[in-house]
């Protein structure tokens, strides 16, 4: 019995190792790693624990042949287990595959999808399952929010440069502009790097994703820089990636699968 006990006692520790060591592969951009290791330490854990007819570590016991009831609070004990450390390896992992990345989003998506199945198999709810990948919903709409970013803030950068060259002509006598025209312009300059600056303070992603549709929006909207004609070029371009982060809030899923898995 002591013998038996011994063993599930390493089964179940081992099973922990392995999760733990998911979020470490997940971290290291690992995600074909990171899947198997926390498959094989859930699997670990179950198979290992639930074929005895009891056992008592870390303050859990249950005769589980025979009580079904204390069954289920070991599987309440396992589910416990499993979401938080499968929250930070779909954090992890959603890191490693940003921007910058390192896991190519298709790898980054089959991942987060693999540790999904493996906790509905355990019958963990839907909407903690939803909490769980909230990371990667995250890091794929700074994914999304990026270019647009990159967009507008190239449009603010040339409509500075334009209007500094302008207030160099004035001040150098080579242009004709009258002395109320270079005050508008000195005007305008100034609002624009105003406005350039108060843009890259801004630019802090750590809010809730499900702002970000109407924060892009805003910043086209309200930039008093900008001409019209170059707010109106910024949605049109843009305006499949808007429509992906809106799609990806409402649905929960991609809108254009095909087109993000090519990064």
């Amino acid at each position: 019995m002591l013998n038996d006990l011994f063993f599930k006692v390493i089964f179940l520790l081992l099973g922990l190792a392995l999760i733990i060591a998911s979020a470490i592969n997940a971290t290291i951009g690992n995600a074909s790693g990171g899947t198997i290791c926390l498959v094989a330490g859930i699997l670990t854990i179950i198979l290992f624990q639930f074929d005895v007819k009891s056992f008592k570590v870390f303050g859990l016991a249950a005769e589980l042949r025979e009580k079904l009831t204390e069954a289920d609070e070991i599987l309440d004990k396992l589910r416990a287990i499993s979401i938080p450390v499968s929250e930070i390896a779909i954090s992890a992992a959603s890191q490693s595959g940003g921007y910058q990345q390192h896991l190519r989003r298709e790898q980054l998506h089959d991942y987060v999808s693999s540790i999904s199945n493996a906790l509905e198999q355990m019958k963990v709810s839907k909407q903690k399952i939803e909490g769980v990948k909230r990371g990667w919903y995250t890091a794929t709409a700074v994914n999304m929010a990026v270019p647009v970013i990159q967009g507008i803030r190239y449009k603010l950068t040339s409509a500075c440069a334009e209007l500094e060259k302008i207030n160099g002509e004035i001040l150098s006598g080579a242009s004709n502009y009258s002395a109320d025209q270079a005050k508008e312009f000195d005007e305008l300059y100034i609002m624009a790097q105003i406005e350039l600056h108060e843009f890259d303070e801004s630019m802090d992603l750590n809010k809730d994703y499900k702002s970000y549709p109407s924060f892009l929006n805003n910043l086209i909207n309200n930039s008093k820089t900008l001409k019209p004609e170059v707010k109106e070029e910024l949605r049109n371009r843009f305006k499949e990636e808007l429509l992906d982060l809106d799609y990806l809030i409402e649905k929960q899923e991609l809108r254009r699968p095909d087109v993000w898995f090519r990064y």
